[in-house]
């Protein structure tokens, strides 16, 4: 693991410690612990949602003083019960008023609670009136609402969307996105910017094993300039696009890694866009393939066995803006980053132009591969600005920052 690494992961420890005392009093909770619920998906199911409130859950129980610590999630979740974390599996976006099995475990902790912090994306809590109507009932039963928004829709999706974004925002204490943009688009949509918060999207540190063992444990030639791409396989991935590009690499000691499953979906299209990428690639010599889902043990792996990281997304209308949760991933490898000049992926245009291309460009995709190929001065100045702002982004400090706007809040609502 790198120094930087280490040092945000120190950072982070001594920061919680220090926050001990003056939490316990800034909050006005002497001699009990905090009390937080969070309405999410969870894991084990395979979602990216899920992902980013396991890990958020994990480094805010990491604090000290340690909260107690309480999650509604969706009903495929795993229930949990241990000390200082209880997890009810209980509701269904798909079920009409879903709300009503959200409500039946915020009663049964006997509120109020300290926080209530929803993590929200649309494809599961819709624009319907049950999450509007969830928010009013749970501004009842917490001192303090957070909400989340992992994806805001743009303006040009008319006057229904910007009226429901609106609503949102008036029932919560706080709404939290993850990048600037996300927050001007709510302004500009009339969201009041005492409400709104940027906290980064947080970032796991991979401690990597060894390159040769994991090309080893993987059947991936040692002598290869590897360029991966892990996730799921789906059209707005980019996907023809690197296959494009490999077929036009002119340094054959280049090999393109593919790591990642189909998108599990209802949807026809993703079925049938799967079954064409693996006709397209089937006997390409430069391209190998690992179909499956990759969990975080085994996507160390693929990192450490790696050169390079390469996200291709696709050209994408701008009728919303999110990050990416696969690109915080890539930025905990260490390893340099290869990426489309795509919204979701705005963090990392600001801080490595030199590092992007045109979306559906392969021409242009297989001459960046080639320069990282051939060019360590930068390999070595992009990962070196990947490790800055993973350790920026690490998820110690993003659960502090958290802890941070939850103090705040509970102290404005104690002193109104």
């Amino acid at each position: 693991m790198s120094q930087s690494f280490v040092e945000a992961q120190r950072l982070a420890r001594v920061n919680s410690h220090t926050l001990s005392n003056s939490l316990i009093h800034a909050l006005g909770v002497e001699g009990r612990r905090i009390r937080i619920l969070y309405i999410s998906t969870y894991p084990p199911t395979r979602c990216g949602i899920a992902e980013y409130t396991h890990f958020l859950v994990e480094h805010v129980r990491e604090l000290s003083p340690s909260p107690d610590v309480y999650v509604a999630a969706n009903a495929e979740a795993e229930a949990v019960e241990e000390d200082g974390l209880r997890v009810f599996p209980c509701f269904s976006s798909s079920k009409h008023r879903y709300q009503g099995d959200i409500i039946d475990v915020v009663e049964s902790l006997n509120p109020p609670l300290d926080v209530v912090h929803i993590q929200h994306e649309f494809g599961i809590f819709h624009t319907d009136e049950c999450f509007l109507e969830l928010l009013e009932y749970l501004r009842t039963c917490s001192k303090v609402l957070v909400v989340t928004m992992h994806t805001v829709l743009h303006a040009v999706w008319g006057m229904r969307i910007i009226d429901y974004q609106r609503s949102l925002a008036s029932f919560c204490d706080a709404l939290v996105v993850h990048s600037l943009p996300m927050e001007w688009e709510l302004m500009a949509q009339g969201v009041s910017s005492r409400k709104l918060y940027v906290i980064p999207h947080g970032t796991k540190l991979f401690d990597l094993p060894n390159k040769e063992l994991a090309r080893e444990k993987l059947g991936i030639p040692k002598d290869k300039f590897v360029a991966l791409f892990f996730g799921f396989i789906r059209p707005d991935k980019g996907l023809d696009t690197l296959v494009s590009a490999a077929e036009k690499l002119v340094d054959r000691n280049v090999l393109v890694v593919f790591a990642g499953e189909p998108q599990k979906t209802e949807y026809s299209i993703y079925q049938d866009y799967a079954e064409r990428f693996f006709e397209r690639i089937a006997g390409l010599s430069n391209v190998m393939v690992f179909e499956g889902y990759v969990p975080l043990e085994k996507l160390e792996v693929f990192f450490a066995a790696c050169d390079v990281v390469v996200l291709p997304y696709a050209v994408e209308e701008l009728n919303h803006y999110s990050v990416s949760g696969v690109l915080h991933l890539a930025l905990g490898s260490g390893k340099p980053i290869i990426a489309a000049r795509n919204p979701r992926l705005i963090e990392y245009q600001v801080a490595a132009p030199w590092a992007m291309f045109t979306p559906e460009d392969s021409e242009e995709l297989a001459q960046k591969i080639e320069l990282f190929a051939k060019n360590p001065l930068v390999r070595e100045k992009t990962a070196r600005l990947v490790r800055l702002y993973a350790a920026r982004t690490s998820w110690p400090r993003v659960a502090q920052r958290h802890m941070t706007l939850y103090r705040r809040l509970l102290a404005r609502r104690r002193s109104a």
